[in-house]
């Protein structure tokens, strides 16, 4: 939930988030993702327009990223 706390400093009208998870299955990416749910929904201004996973790897991360943002032109 802090991530989106930060959000709401960074960005106070919201927007459309892309969230970049880590490796798949493990429980510190579910925990994660599950506090930036939270945040999310106590945040109403901001919306998960897309999830992919990053595997904890940079190019990895920036590629998956990159692929899905360029269908976004308003993430945050």
């Amino acid at each position: 939930m802090q991530e989106v706390e930060h959000m709401t400093k960074l960005q106070p009208k919201g927007g459309n988030l892309l969230e970049i998870r880590g490796l798949a299955g493990t429980s510190i990416d579910d925990a994660i993702h599950s506090g930036i749910v939270a945040g999310v929904a106590k945040h109403s201004e901001f919306k998960i327009v897309s999830s992919v996973t990053g595997d904890w790897d940079q190019t990895t991360a920036g590629s998956e990223g990159e692929t899905v943002a360029t269908a976004f032109c308003a993430v945050v």
